[in-house]
Parts: structure tokens; C-alpha cells; sequence
């Protein structure tokens, strides 16, 4: 809920830019969606949006140009470059690699 109220305050002034970081982190699915589209409606209305997010799918779905950031650097730009065909193959050969075989966290199968 306190998501939800700060995002609400954050748009009472109509802001011509809006930054938000993690915004669909623990958020249910109708408030995804309802999100998404209200986004896309600033968006469309001239709004900037600066978004940060691990969820990959959402950042290609909302965005119409994307930085790749490792330890405070940008190490791919889609002004530059254009928009990726696959980001999740882009995060993982730009910004870290993708893991190996079961994750060490997981442990060993047992029979």
C-alpha cells in the first residue's frame, strides 16, 4: 500500500518527469497492469520516465530507450546502439554473466 500512496503523491502535480526505482517489485498483477498502462498514458502525454528494474520483460515492454549500467557505468546504450533484440542476452553478455549449471544456494540433488 505505501508503494501505491507514494506513487499517487508522486503524480499529484503532473510531473514532466517522474523517476522511479522498482516500481513493480512486490506488487500483485492487476497492480502491474494498471501500473503498465499509466505509465504508457504519461508517457504518451510527454512525460520523461526513468525507470529502474531487474525484470527484464517489463523494461522492453514500457521502454523506448534503455542504458545497461555496471558499478555506476554505462556500458550499452540504446541512443546509440538501438533497441535490443533480446535484452536478457544483452544484460548477460554487458553487464554479468549468466549462471553456470544449479546455483551453488540451491544445493545438491538428493536421491
Amino acid at each position: 500500500m505505501r508503494k501505491k500512496t507514494a506513487l499517487a503523491m508522486a503524480l499529484l502535480p503532473n510531473p514532466k518527469a517522474l523517476f522511479l526505482d522498482e516500481p513493480f517489485e512486490a506488487i500483485d498483477p492487476v497492480t502491474g497492469k494498471t501500473l503498465r498502462d499509466l505509465l504508457r498514458m504519461l508517457a504518451n502525454r510527454g512525460a520523461t520516465i526513468f525507470l529502474t528494474s531487474h525484470i527484464l520483460s517489463i523494461v522492453e515492454q514500457l521502454a523506448t530507450q534503455i542504458v545497461l549500467i555496471q558499478q555506476g557505468r554505462i556500458v550499452w546504450d540504446s541512443s546509440a546502439q538501438g533497441m535490443p533484440d533480446n535484452l536478457e542476452q544483452l544484460y548477460f553478455d554487458r553487464v554479468e554473466s549468466a549462471p553456470a549449471g544449479t546455483p551453488a544456494w540451491l544445493g545438491s540433488a538428493r536421491s
